[in-house]
């Protein structure tokens, strides 16, 4: 019974049923008219601040140009939402890619049911020992969260933020949450003079007064969107059942269901991988026969190497100005389109077939034989591909032997890659050696190449570490706090110039009775 255990306990009793079902996520049709697949759960989500997936990393673009053609333009979040801000400096502009919900799943106003989780900056490795360093995203282990209980079935619903309708010609009268509470009051209200023990009225009357309501008192146009679908009484009663109009215009679907229509995408989770260089790797979740499709991705297609050069004029010499997000594709070196599968496929780390470790690839890729759409653009030119600007292509990632549950996940990139990376370890030169720098030295200094992600990270656990900063009284930190509670009782304090007079002393005495939640 999930209800009677603390939230540590749930997760584990919910991540060891997700392991022990034959899939605890699908994607499949959406249940909304014309918005192509969407994300199901093959499994109940127990109730609040869950993942349904995986953790997983999201992939910072800083400074992409805006009028530019890009098929990954309608699936980028901006960088404030996954605290990434930060990477283009003061001057510069960050997009996000994320996959998984960031990319597959769909926005329904009135049936949001998962959020963004918090963000880690988690980087694994060191640029100053490590060559891997920077080939792969530091922002890592995140995911999206349940707002409540998910039944196994329902369409997982993230928020895209309402301006994303209003900013879309064919959208822009689309309802708002705020649309579908106010019908929900209309048709309730409506619906309770027909039970009332002392008014109750007849069905009909219900219908004509509803009707009357709709014509004469209902201003808003998104309102009366959502009410123009209700004339019988018939469907104001499902709408009571179903809990909403908003929960009306969608429907559960069936294991069986999922199960002939969907693809799987949870077989697989991401952690710490196995090969210290690779960062983060793909793990089996749950045993994978030899031949079995381990994942399918959806790709969104890039056209021409030049897409991945950083529009960041500001940086200073020396930096890599290529865009993190080439290290995360698909590609053929005598080709000019670039592919990037948006789940967990990008987890995915290398193994050569060649390798004298006696490790080898136990999954390897083809095109998809399962997606129609995919199957048709195989057979058309490069120039009908461009065209579309979805995830049109997809591709299948094979177990080539049996897989077992927490075994890591490789495919072989290719001799040519691997060619390429074992040059670079072995033409790996520190641009700031660990020895040649003390910990208040690199504190100091204005070397771009001593102030790593890991340095850097450091720094942030380390916040009061005299070496990293110069404190004085001027000095103060703000570190953000989560989950905070509203009260009525509760005081949030801005930093402003007219309370520099106000006394610890005065603010203790007036705060005494507050419920405070704050972090330092």
């Amino acid at each position: 019974d999930f209800y009677n255990m603390d939230h540590q306990q749930v997760a584990y009793e919910y991540e060891k049923t997700v392991r022990e079902a034959k899939c605890g996520v699908y994607v499949a049709t959406s249940t909304i008219p014309n918005a192509g697949k969407g994300i199901y759960m093959g499994v109940t989500v127990p109730g609040k601040d869950f993942t349904s997936i995986s953790q997983y990393p999201v992939l910072p673009v800083v400074d992409f140009p805006a009028g530019v053609a890009w098929d990954a333009r309608d699936y980028v979040w901006f960088g404030n939402t996954y605290e990434t801000e930060y990477e283009a400096g003061s001057q510069g502009h960050v997009d996000v890619l994320v996959v998984n919900h960031g990319a597959l799943a769909n926005f329904h106003p009135g049936l949001v049911n998962f959020h963004p989780g918090k963000t880690f900056f988690s980087p694994l490795l060191d640029l100053r020992i490590d060559p891997g360093a920077g080939a792969f995203s530091d922002y890592a282990d995140f995911s999206f969260l349940s707002q409540h209980e998910v039944k196994a079935g329902e369409e997982v619903f993230i928020s895209y933020g309402e301006s994303w309708f209003s900013a879309r010609e064919g959208l822009k009268h689309n309802p708002f949450s705020a649309n579908y509470l106010e019908a929900n009051q209309i048709i309730a209200s409506s619906f309770s003079l027909s039970i009332h023990q002392e008014i109750k009225i007849e069905n009909k009357q219900v219908e004509e007064l509803l009707q009357m309501i709709k014509n004469n008192a209902v201003f808003d146009e998104r309102t009366k969107l959502v009410l123009s679908s209700v004339e019988s009484f018939s469907q104001i009663e499902d709408i009571i059942i179903q809990n909403g109009s908003a929960e009306s215009t969608t429907e559960t679907r069936s294991l069986e269901w999922l199960e002939e229509n969907g693809i799987c995408v949870d077989h697989m989770y991401v952690k710490k991988s196995t090969i210290r260089q690779a960062g983060r790797g793909a793990f089996a979740r749950r045993f994978i026969p030899k031949g079995s499709v381990i994942i399918s991705a959806p790709l969104l297609c890039t056209w021409g190497r030049h897409m991945f050069d950083m529009n960041a004029p500001y940086l200073p010499e020396g930096i890599n100005k290529k865009h993190l997000k080439l290290n995360y594709q698909l590609a053929h070196k005598d080709s000019s389109v670039f592919f990037f599968p948006i789940n967990t496929a990008i987890a995915i780390n290398h193994q050569s077939a060649k390798s004298k470790s006696g490790n080898s690839p136990n999954a390897e890729m083809r095109w998809s034989i399962s997606d129609k759409k995919s199957l048709y653009y195989q057979q058309r030119t490069l120039e009908d591909l461009k065209k579309e600007h979805y995830g049109t292509m997809s591709m299948d990632f094979v177990a080539t032997r049996d897989i077992y549950p927490e075994e890591e996940v490789f495919i072989d990139y290719g001799d040519e890659w691997e060619h390429a990376w074992n040059e670079h370890v072995k033409n790996f030169v520190s641009p700031c050696p660990l020895s040649s720098m003390s910990e208040k030295d690199i504190g100091e200094t204005n070397e771009d190449s001593c102030l790593t992600s890991k340095f850097v990270e450091s720094m942030n656990d380390d916040k009061f570490n005299p070496n990293f900063h110069n404190w004085s009284e001027k000095h103060f930190t703000v570190c953000a706090s989560y989950s905070i509670e509203r009260s009525e009782n509760q005081i949030i304090i801005l930093a402003d110039k007219s309370l520099t007079d106000i006394s610890i002393d005065r603010l203790e005495s007036e705060l005494s009775e507050a419920e405070l939640s704050s972090s330092s």
